[in-house]
């Protein structure tokens, strides 16, 4: 390990802590990272999770000063598993497509024994450090074990458009996208859904080419039709919006 990743897991460590102990009143500076974490989950897991993103862009930003330039990929890579985070010590695997991008895969670590809610945690910190380091790169998690997925896998990335920032659509579930996408097209024949891929058990769609509120309610159509063709699959519309419609 170097010098600067020892330096950087240090204060990666005193940065997850800060930013649990900034929603529990009463912890103190003696209390352990495990169970700062666990009371943190119980009292404000998205608090707690919004602030380690935060302290962990501005600890990437810092390091990249120091360092003065931004990590690239290979550096990246190479520095995340030395910085004492399970999460963060993945196997690298190139995209088919030779994007700029990496996939990050590894068996369960014990943060899954804390559930979603843990995984969410180390998922945000993760984001944030890649973004402040690389000054761009962004960071997405297909699966975890923690959201009862069989492995862990993450994707660090580039472009915002590309196709692998969500997981694979699983092949048992496209017969029914494509009937749930037929009948949709029966309500609008101009609007087409696209469905961008499935990460942590949620499905992520968008609806193009509808006029007003129109893509709105075919969102809520969506969700009706694959509420019952799908049960127990969690949706999440990205469809762009804009800020005012105009139903005149």
């Amino acid at each position: 390990m170097t010098e600067a990743h020892r330096e950087l897991s240090a204060r990666w460590r005193h940065a997850r802590r800060a930013a649990l102990r900034a929603v529990l009143s009463d912890s103190t500076s003696e209390t352990g990272d495990e169970e700062l974490l666990r009371a943190a989950l119980l009292a404000a897991p998205a608090a707690a999770q919004r602030a380690v993103f935060d302290n962990s862009l501005r600890l990437g930003r810092g390091y990249a000063a120091v360092q003065a330039s931004h990590a690239t990929f290979s550096e990246l890579v190479g520095a995340l598993p030395e910085l004492g985070v399970a999460c963060a010590e993945r196997r690298p695997r190139a995209p088919d497509d030779d994007s700029a991008a990496v996939y990050l895969e590894r068996e369960a670590c014990p943060v899954a024994a804390l559930g979603p809610a843990g995984c969410d945690f180390y998922r945000e910190a993760m984001a944030g450090l890649v973004l402040g380091m690389t000054g761009g790169a962004m960071h997405a998690r297909h699966d975890s074990a923690g959201h009862g997925g069989a492995r862990c896998v993450d994707a660090v990335y580039l472009d915002p458009e590309w196709s692998g920032r969500h997981g694979p659509v699983p092949d048992e579930l496209r017969p029914h996208l494509e009937a749930a996408a037929r009948t949709l097209s029966m309500f609008d024949s101009r609007a087409r859904v696209e469905f961008l891929g499935v990460s942590e058990g949620v499905l992520h769609y968008a609806v193009k080419g509808a006029g007003g509120t129109g893509g709105l309610r075919l969102g809520a159509t969506l969700e009706r039709l694959l509420a019952r063709r799908a049960p127990g699959l969690s949706l999440r519309e990205v469809s762009p919006r804009a800020v005012f419609v105009d139903e005149s």
